[in-house]
């Protein structure tokens, strides 16, 4: 009787199934982990790659990012280079100049130092004063458009810089993001004006070989299957099961459900009422995604540039690879919304001669765009929080152990949350994506009573 008591636990324990929607790094990482503490996992994706929005891109003889870049938007991004050196992989970091910034307005090249020569000081007491205009203020816009009167150029420029940064014009950012605007204002005035050397260079890290080396690691190690080309377009219940319908009619019952898609495209998943709480509801309905969008260029020199910072089109803020092979033309807001690259490309390509002399297309190598809102499975680049939903989206539980965002709390211990968009410090980045995978996956062993499987991270 002992005997088929414990066999039983054994197998309960070892195929314990968790069913994963999408094959991002959230989803990757949580699969990953649960397989680590014992239970059997089933992936469903509905492209027919893995990945979601890291998308690396041969181009020629190097590659470009398409999707998530610098691991280092994250903080200290500990949570993701840790799995790097977990996979057995390096990080590669390239230094950026900072005081290389030059824009073109008017058919003319000027420097990002010129802007800042009648600038606002950003001492205590200015920022002071602008945290206060958060209680009063509906967007973060309206803040930037006090602060910065008269000085319409640095407004626009400032603006495209937390455009591109989080995804949405700042008229539509909720005005507690005037920390983020801050930071990033000091610095770059401690930089241009006080000329502090320490600061003049920022270190762009990345995955060696291509963030996408992440993805193919962690599928490699997973062993439950990945279903590719399976989109979720319904989820209902029967009595106590989850049923899970797919485009093309088919279905799964099942028990445990982690929900790792973006709730750009979870909106359009038609849920039977009851499943879902209210506020969860709403929010899988309101959250925002910025519309981030890239151009990679296959590019060569005739004499390769000393330039190796950030510099801008009207549009558009553009970086190099290490080689100077690939240039990046990068887009936030409307600007990042477009069908064609051809249009966008030639719109800018005055201004880019301009920048960089000398520059041309290599031959016989085609550029690359992706524009995420229009992407179908993604809808859009990553999360940001409007004002009427910022504090919605910043109240804390404790769950299972685990401190988690109120509105991405399990749900009756069956469904569950993980994504960028759940990350408790860094949202919108792909360090939010693998601690929101990390988390999820302990908190699910602990609500199955199971803590001490809960090994990792």
């Amino acid at each position: 009787m002992i005997r088929v008591f414990l066999l039983i636990f054994w197998v309960n324990k070892v195929f314990a199934s968790v069913v994963i929607i999408g094959a991002g790094l959230a989803g990757l990482t949580a699969a990953y982990r649960l397989e680590q503490a014992g239970f059997s996992v089933e992936i469903y994706e509905a492209r027919n790659r893995p990945g979601g929005r890291i998308l690396t891109i041969p181009l020629g003889s190097s590659y470009g990012e398409l999707g998530g870049n610098c691991l280092n938007d994250g903080g200290e991004a500990l949570e993701i280079k840790a799995l790097i050196e977990e996979m057995g992989l390096k990080v590669f970091s390239h230094p950026y100049d900072y005081v290389d910034r030059r824009y073109v307005e008017d058919g003319k090249v000027f420097d990002y130092y010129d802007l800042f020569q009648t600038a606002p000081f950003p001492d205590e007491e200015t920022h002071a004063r602008l945290i206060k205009e958060t209680h009063k203020a509906k967007n973060l816009g309206e803040i930037l458009d006090l602060f910065l009167e008269g000085h319409e150029e640095l407004r626009f420029f400032m603006e495209m810089r937390m455009r591109n940064y989080e995804g949405s014009s700042t008229y539509h950012l909720a005005p507690q993001y005037i920390e983020s605007f801050w930071n990033f204002y000091k610095e770059l005035y401690l930089i241009f004006l006080e000329k502090d050397k320490k600061k003049c260079f920022f270190r762009f890290e990345t995955i060696k070989g291509g963030n996408q080396q992440l993805i193919d690691a962690l599928v490699k190690k997973i062993k439950g299957p990945i279903y590719y080309g399976y989109p979720l377009r319904r989820i209902s219940k029967h009595q106590d099961k989850i049923i899970l319908h797919f485009e093309g009619g088919e279905k799964i019952s099942i028990d445990t459900l982690l929900l790792t898609l973006p709730f750009s495209t979870l909106r359009d998943v038609e849920i039977e009422e009851g499943i879902i709480p209210h506020d969860q509801k709403r929010i899988i309905q309101t959250l925002q995604y910025g519309t981030n969008a890239k151009i990679l260029l296959p590019v060569q020199f005739e004499k390769t540039p000393l330039l190796s910072g950030f510099n801008y089109t009207r549009r558009a803020v553009t970086w190099f690879n290490a080689e100077h092979s690939v240039m990046t033309l990068y887009y936030g807001g409307k600007e990042g919304i477009f069908d064609s690259y051809q249009p966008i490309l030639e719109k800018e390509w005055t201004a880019i001669e301009m920048l960089f002399p000398g520059l041309a297309l290599q031959e016989r190598v085609e550029p690359i765009a992706m524009s995420w809102v229009n992407e179908e499975f993604s809808k859009g680049s990553y999360c940001n929080f409007g004002a009427e939903d910022y504090f919605l989206f910043h109240q804390m539980i404790e769950e299972c152990g685990e401190v988690s965002k109120k509105v991405f709390r399990s749900i009756d211990g069956k469904i569950f949350f993980a994504g960028e968009h759940t990350a408790l410090a860094y949202p919108g980045t792909m360090e939010g994506a693998v601690e929101s995978g990390n988390r999820i996956a302990r908190t699910i062993c602990k609500a199955r009573n199971d803590a001490s499987a809960c090994h990792f991270h």
